[in-house]
């Protein structure tokens, strides 16, 4: 899977050339407008990146690649839901208008999951703060990609969606997404708390 901008020179080349050989292509950073996202999807690509960050937003006159992603029911979006990338709001609307099948969810996880907050670090060549599950610039506070696991991810979807949607957007929808074939080899036991219990693997002749 790649992810790149259909709006770049030559992109639209590249996005046949590597749909040709099997790579899925997703659109994402990107400021396309509603019809170079059609034109990408024409010539192949079937995803968003991390659907409303680092593209161009929804607007009533121009909807732009974000806008083509809700209509087209042949795309698959990809959200980071952690609550602070895109919120609940957002992320139900998503929800409302993708088939199903069509929503997943990414941790976007960085270096700084997992550390307490109030920490500095340095990403990309940029000083970030780590805050409560997320990191920012330290020079404008902006978001620097997520602090959270994809485990936690599923958390925040069965709380506010229904366990139902986190294991589609976390499991079900990726592998279809990946062209993942046969059953998955492990799955997770979770307590009525949603607090991770234990991994099982499935043996292979059970």
């Amino acid at each position: 899977m790649i992810t790149l901008a259909p709006e770049v020179p030559h992109a639209l080349e590249l996005i046949a050339r590597l749909t040709e050989r099997g790579v899925v292509v997703s659109m994402g950073h990107t400021n396309a407008t509603y019809d170079e996202a059609r034109f990408g999807f024409e010539f192949g690509a079937r995803h968003t990146t991390h659907t409303f960050n680092a593209m161009r937003p929804l607007h009533h006159r121009e909807a732009g690649v974000l806008g083509y992603a809700l209509q087209q029911d042949a795309m698959a979006c990809e959200i980071i839901y952690d609550r602070k990338h895109v919120s609940r709001q957002a992320a139900s609307l998503l929800l409302k208008v993708k088939p199903e099948d069509k929503v997943i969810a990414v941790s976007d996880s960085t270096k700084a999951t997992g550390l307490p907050a109030g920490q500095e670090i340095m990403m990309w060549g940029h000083k970030c703060v780590t805050g409560r599950d997320e990191v920012r610039l330290a020079s404008n506070g902006a978001l620097a990609g997520s602090a959270i696991t994809l485990l936690e991810s599923f958390k925040y979807l069965a709380e506010d969606f229904g366990v139902e949607t986190a294991i589609r957007c976390c499991s079900i929808n990726p592998r279809k997404a990946l062209r993942m074939s046969g059953p998955p080899r492990v799955y997770a036991v979770f307590d009525k708390d949603l607090r991770l219990v234990e991994v099982r693997r499935i043996a292979d002749n059970p």
